[in-house]
């Protein structure tokens, strides 16, 4: 089985080829410059060139509060892109695995619950608007799909919210009354994205064996959910524990709507994963744990 990956140079993307390549298994990566997806040309060339078994989309759009001002783009990539895509992989009878976001959710539900593959998706953001989109035009191109949800990434290597947290937090941290203003307002599944990378192997290494899948949408995040407060104390909490920090600043609690320009972000937006486990044996991950190491791997880089 070959397998191709667009968006490989990604955060999911670089996650996934670096598991495919420890774990032996034939994989075509191409990134933006190498695969354009909203070119249909650029696409059946390189499915004629490659002719893979399978294909994973990682490519997109990503960046939220810009989406806002280019919204042609974000379209254009997130949906028009993840189309072409998953056409021409049909026109060759090649499945695809799409992944998406808990942004499609609107985030009203009660903080008591959690969103399952089934709810109805109404997102109030274009970066939303535009992977709901996406995930349409999937559902309508290719019957054999696989469209991953997923949540609130992060991982010891590329830019995210726990990386950003302490450093700010280090640079307050000689100020009388150090605090950092955290959002108290979102309430979702931090999810680390090395465990989503091994879901997505999960998947595939099923589809060898067996040459189908049960089709369809899925969640896959970390659990438990909480709230963007919450994670920002333990994760400062886990930073001084390993000596990244000395002592924590206070954090402050605020709302979205006092970041003037932002992107609305969904209060709730917790996945329920259930699905998954029951129709394909993946479990949630555990983001406490990878937490906990990528905190580690950021001091042995700083002492060393």
């Amino acid at each position: 089985m070959t397998i191709l990956i667009s968006g490989a140079n990604g955060k999911v993307g670089t996650a996934l080829t670096a598991q495919l390549k420890s774990r032996k298994l034939a994989y075509i990566a191409l990134d933006h410059a190498q695969l354009d997806i909203t070119n249909s040309t650029a696409i059946k060339q390189r499915l004629r060139e490659y002719r893979p078994s399978i294909i994973i989309n990682t490519a997109a759009f990503t960046h939220v509060d810009l989406a806002e001002q280019q919204q042609e783009k974000a379209f254009e990539t997130n949906e028009r892109g993840a189309e072409l895509l998953a056409q021409t992989a049909a026109s060759q009878q090649i499945p695809i695995i799409h992944l998406s976001t808990d942004y499609v959710f609107s985030g009203d539900k009660p903080l008591a619950e959690s969103y399952v593959e089934g709810d109805a998706a109404e997102p109030a953001s274009i970066y939303g608007k535009s992977k709901l989109a996406g995930e349409q035009a999937v559902r309508n191109a290719n019957a054999h799909h696989i469209i991953i949800r997923t949540a609130w990434l992060f991982d010891e290597h590329s830019d995210n919210f726990a990386k950003k947290l302490i450093t700010a937090a280090k640079q307050q941290l000689d100020l009388p009354s150090p605090t950092l203003r955290i959002a108290a307002n979102q309430y979702g599944c931090p999810t680390d994205t090395s465990d989503l990378a091994s879901a997505i192997v999960h998947l595939l290494q099923t589809y060898a064996s067996k040459t189908t899948l049960p089709w369809g949408t899925y969640h896959y995040a970390g659990e438990p959910a909480i709230s963007r407060l919450e994670w920002a104390q333990e994760i400062l909490a886990t930073a001084q524990t390993h000596g990244l920090i000395t002592h924590q600043p206070i954090l402050g609690p605020t709302t979205d709507s006092l970041y003037i320009g932002r992107a609305p972000r969904p209060v709730n937006s917790a996945l329920n994963c259930t699905k998954i486990q029951q129709l394909l044996g993946i479990k949630p991950s555990q983001w406490r744990n990878r937490m906990s190491r990528l905190i580690q791997t950021m001091n042995h880089y700083e002492n060393n």
